[in-house]
């Protein structure tokens, strides 16, 4: 009982873990994104749903240049 309890820890440990890994990639994501923005003078400010739900295709096409 014990052991599957010290397993089942270890698990959501690593679930949390992984959780917080999103989060920061998200984060530095957005923080990256509103300076190029900003650096940029002549486009708009994405809106932080577009830029949640567009990292993906833009993380693809910064890695592809």
């Amino acid at each position: 009982m014990l052991d599957n309890q010290r397993r089942l820890f270890i698990y959501t440990e690593m679930m949390a873990t992984i959780v917080v890994v999103l989060v920061l990639v998200i984060c530095v994501e957005t923080f990256s994104q509103r300076v190029r923005s900003h650096i940029r003078a002549d486009d708009e400010p994405m809106a932080f749903t577009e830029l949640l739900f567009d990292a993906p295709r833009r993380i693809v096409e910064s890695w592809a240049k």
